[in-house]
């Protein structure tokens, strides 16, 4: 009886170390999900700001956003970028409000979500486009 009971204590605590272990395993995938998340939305930023540079000393239309369709990478991530229209007070500098997505999964169903809102700063005169703030 008392081997049956040592066995049965040994398994209990076996199961528990596997189930924590599983646990920190899920654990550090959902964190490399997530960061993999934030570097693709970094990105869609940095794209949002070379779209916004490629236009010569002229700002993009400042009559519609622009709108892009979702950026498939290795068809598992996507992101979305939504470029508003310009506030056209200051002639000498533009500035856009860009709102990126990234995510993984399918789009409705989205895991591992990351949004960024940054404010582009676009000035005609030398062509520069620079982030003056960024937010989550």
């Amino acid at each position: 009886m008392v081997v049956l009971f040592i066995v049965f204590a040994v398994t209990v605590v076996t199961m528990g170390l596997l189930f924590r272990s599983d646990m920190a395993l899920a654990s550090g995938q959902n964190l490399c999900l997530r960061n993999q998340s934030d570097y693709l939305a970094w990105a869609g930023l940095e794209h949002a700001r070379a779209v916004i540079q490629s236009y010569d000393s002229t700002p993009l239309a400042s009559t519609a956003a622009i709108s892009t369709l979702p950026f498939t990478l290795d068809s598992k991530w996507y992101y979305d970028l939504q470029i508003a229209a310009p506030n056209t007070t200051n002639p000498s500098a533009y500035v856009y409000k860009v709102t990126g997505e990234s995510w993984y999964g399918t789009a409705s169903d989205k895991q591992a979500r990351s949004m960024l809102y940054a404010d582009i700063v676009y000035n005609p005169n030398d062509g520069s486009a620079v982030f003056s703030s960024i937010r989550r």
